[in-house]
Parts: structure tokens; sequence; C-alpha cells
């Protein structure tokens, strides 16, 4: 059990391999580790290791079916956001685009997101325990906008398991 993708990374690239590569030889396993009220252990197979942007991405799907605690989703929809401009070099059209949707007077729907992922940021003092009202649906609908107005919503959607990889790439 390791937290530390790269030895992870390298443990899963020196163990024994079937003929096919595709599995482990006997006696070796994945599992994945799903915490909320009560751990969830499902096997994987050993093509479904993921990077940590895609476990980022992961845990908000495990979050619209309600698979992880409602609490992290506003540091993890910041983390993706920051990652994923940051690795385009795009960090300016970003903060374009939160500040015209914050601005935005018919959606005050966006400014309650933007405070919420903002709040779980570490700078804030103020740290909301009780989310037991936060709809994760409602949340993501507010960052697949931000996704679209910044002409990402094909990476979105590929992330979210809402489009074939053909498509994303096309």
């Amino acid at each position: 059990l390791t937290h530390n993708l790269y030895f992870f990374h390298e443990l899963i690239k020196l163990s024994p391999k079937s003929k096919d590569d595709r599995n482990f030889k006997r006696d070796y396993r994945l599992f994945r580790i799903t915490k909320n009220e009560f751990s969830t252990i499902t096997e994987i197979q050993k093509n479904s290791i993921q990077n940590e942007y895609q476990s980022l991405w992961q845990i908000l799907k495990d979050a619209k079916e309600e698979k992880v605690k409602k609490i992290i989703i506003p540091n993890i929809m910041r983390y993706i956001l920051e990652y994923y401009f940051g690795f385009v070099h795009r960090t300016d059209s970003l903060q374009n685009e939160l500040t015209k949707l914050a601005k935005d007077e018919k959606n005050s729907d966006f400014r309650a997101f933007y405070r919420y992922i903002n709040r779980g940021s570490h700078s804030d003092s103020v740290n909301i325990t009780d989310m037991g009202d936060i709809d994760p649906d409602k949340y993501l609908k507010q960052l697949k906008n931000i996704f679209s107005a910044t002409g990402d919503e094909k990476h979105y959607a590929k992330m979210m398991d809402e489009i074939d990889e053909e498509i994303a790439t096309a």
C-alpha cells in the first residue's frame, strides 16, 4: 500500500508479467480503495492504473456516484483547473474566464461555485465542514462551464467519460 505514485509505477513496471503483458503473473493483484463512510475495495486491472491527474478526475466521477466525501470536491476541482491550465500554459485564459463568469449577474450558481472552490483552498481560514446539502452535479456543471468557456469542453467530456477517445482527439 503506497501513496507515492512514482514508487507505485516503478513497482508495477518491475513486477512479473504474463505473456500478453496485460495482467500479472500469479500472486499479483491490484486493488483500488475508495474511502467514504465505509471503505470499498475493488480489484482493478493493470491497464486501469491512472496517473495523478487522471486520479483527480476519477474522484469527481466517484463524487457523482456518492462514493467519496463531498468535502474534498472543492480542492479536487481547484487542483484540476490549476493542473490542466498550468500544463497547457493558459492560466491567464482561465483567470479571464473565471472573472467573466463570476461577474455574470444571471449566473448566481457560478458565483456560489467560485466561492465554493476558493473556500476549499488552504488560503481561506474559514473552512466548511458540513457539506451535507452540496449537490456535486450542480458544481460539476459549473466546472464544465469553465472548460466550455475556455474552449476545452472536449477535454472535460473525455475526462468525465462523456465521449470516446476518438472524438476527443478529433
